[in-house]
């Protein structure tokens, strides 16, 4: 129905426009991850691993043990074989993705098939494609590149700085990052010009293995040196990103108007960049500090930094709880620890009981994100409180984008059936064996409040992100450009096209959130949609929408760092 009033036009207009972004593969970086892949080299932990790990050896004296030195033996064994599982899939993808990219070197450019998904956002439908992880994105560049100019070299420099993140040269002021690249100029165009003799070294010169995104960085370097022989005449085509801080607090922040988180997400002028994990993980010190349990003086002994608490900050804003705190640092990092045990980098695991550490450090974080963000709370609350008021009548929550994008936060109940069918089976003794599957029944449909009110906040914020990121590719094309590299809050274009984004991202944030209310205009679909369905509004508790705060929207168009 919005495609055929024409209400979802715009957004179809802008994924067509990024579907026509000519691509074609980085020969210099693909040529450093077959290298690294041959040589079995781990130059991030994003990095496949190629050989099996060996397998573990219980010691001759293991039935003499007590229970928990058998219970180390048994987990490490275990997570052992999941790692050398992984091994068999990492060869299979890689193999694919080498493939794909080498057959792709035959022509002068292809294009990227998009879909949407149901809150908008926009996925490219191949595997191989821009955002995958770091060695897969940096096999991408644009297939029409223009010449940097000064501006272009400007972006470039900055862009450089970002991928390395050396002494986390990426949190200081754009200035700065510039300088860095003129003082370590000489190096990073010889990263540029051999990645196999700059991949790794014991001495105090740059490696390109060290950076933060590893295959990145030697992308950014690899223009650099073409920068370095030919001046700003050269051609660039490589994809320069400017990225969100934090999207979801962003999205709070100027719906609700709250200045203060609004500032620690760049939504307001500053020297240089806020940063808002380090904000909370300087008060999960500071709280640690006065607690003398053993797990919290194993965290301060080990190091709590803002990569440490990055993941719970992001998912905040998802409606992410301590629970699901506490699975994403088993995940992101205990998980991590025990393979650099098994792998010989660690001695050992720096956690007695990492499960327990895990969930100490996710309370420690929800108690200091709670303190230090402040509006996001009461836009969670709003959404969930509406999603469970349609409920209560079994309607899901849905509604309207400001690109258009119509959106259904729909999850039901399922009723199921089971059937037993019987298969033919040579192994079983009679032939045939018996199984049973279930089946959902079409014509039950129940809204399941539960999943409602848990995926409401992520998904309107999602569907916020997806609007600012189309309405930006629209007001993009106004002024020209034509190269888009997109992952939902990172925006990328050449080089020498960069200085016009910078302004186009802004002003669309701007134009989303000036002169409205989201909460009025959500609230506003749903109370229509409760009439057309006939329900008297006036008889139904209806939550208010948040109190808004002082920010000035605007601000955003005079801030350096928002989306840098």
């Amino acid at each position: 129905a919005a495609i055929r009033s024409g209400r979802m036009q715009p957004a179809i207009d802008a994924i067509n426009a990024v579907q026509r972004t000519k691509w074609c593969v980085n020969e210099y970086t693909l040529a450093a991850v077959e290298w690294c892949w041959e040589n079995n080299l781990k130059p991030s932990d994003s990095f496949p691993r190629k050989d099996y790990l060996p397998a573990q050896k219980f010691p001759d004296d293991y039935d003499g043990l007590d229970d928990k030195q058998k219970k180390g033996h048994r987990i490490k064994a275990a997570n052992i074989r999941r790692l050398n599982r992984q091994v068999d899939g990492n060869r299979s993808i890689m193999s694919t993705d080498i493939k794909q990219a080498r057959s792709l070197l035959e022509y002068s450019h292809f294009y990227m098939p998009h879909s949407f998904d149901f809150r908008g956002r926009i996925y490219p439908v191949c595997n191989f494609n821009t955002q995958r992880s770091d060695h897969i994105k940096s096999m991408f560049k644009f297939a029409t590149g223009k010449p940097l100019g000064a501006r272009g070299v400007h972006w470039l420099a900055i862009h450089l700085a970002n991928c390395g993140d050396f002494d986390k040269i990426s949190k200081c002021s754009f200035d700065n990052r510039v300088d860095w690249v003129a003082q370590n100029a000489d190096r990073l165009a010889e990263i540029g010009n051999d990645f196999e003799g700059t991949y790794a070294g014991d001495d105090d010169q740059l490696y390109w293995s060290d950076a933060d995104k590893p295959f990145a960085f030697l992308a950014a370097c690899r223009e650099f040196f073409g920068f370095w022989i030919h001046g700003e005449d050269y051609v660039s085509s490589l994809p320069v990103n400017l990225d969100g801080s934090n999207s979801g607090i962003q999205h709070f922040s100027a719906a609700s108007r709250t200045a203060t988180d609004g500032a620690l997400v760049n939504l307001m002028p500053a020297d240089k960049p806020q940063d808002i994990y380090q904000a909370v993980a300087d008060k999960v010190v500071e709280a640690m500090k006065a607690d003398d349990a053993d797990e919290v003086k194993e965290w301060l002994a080990h190091g709590i930094t803002r990569k440490t608490v990055k993941r719970n900050v992001m998912t905040y804003g998802y409606s992410s709880e301590k629970y699901g705190f506490s699975d994403q640092i088993i995940e992101d990092h205990m998980n991590q620890l025990e393979a650099d045990v098994i792998a010989g980098k660690l001695d050992k695991h720096p956690f007695t009981e990492p499960a327990r550490a895990a969930r100490t450090l996710a309370n420690y974080n929800w108690d200091a994100i709670n303190s230090v963000i402040k509006g996001a709370a009461a836009g969670m609350n709003f959404y969930q409180e509406m999603a469970r008021v349609m409920a209560n009548y079994n309607m899901t929550m849905s509604w309207f984008t400001p690109v258009g994008f119509p959106v259904d936060n729909a999850y039901y109940k399922t009723k199921s059936k089971r059937l037993r069918i019987y298969l033919y089976d040579k192994e079983a003794s009679t032939g045939q064996s018996r199984t049973a599957v279930t089946m959902n029944k079409d014509d039950y449909r129940v809204v399941d409040v539960r999943k409602c009110v848990s995926a409401i906040s992520p998904n309107v914020i999602h569907s916020l992100d997806s609007s600012h990121l189309l309405s930006t590719v629209l007001l993009g094309l106004q002024h020209n450009i034509k190269d888009w590299c997109l992952i939902h809050d990172s925006f990328g274009t050449l080089p020498s096209d960069t200085d016009k984004l910078f302004h186009v991202v802004r002003q669309s944030f701007v134009e989303q959130y000036e002169d409205k209310c989201i909460y009025s205009d959500i609230r506003k679909q749903l109370i229509d949609l409760l009439m057309r369905e006939g329900h008297n509004v006036n008889e139904i508790s209806i939550p208010s929408i948040p109190t808004k705060g002082t920010l000035d929207i605007k601000h955003v168009l005079e801030s350096d760092y928002c989306f840098a």
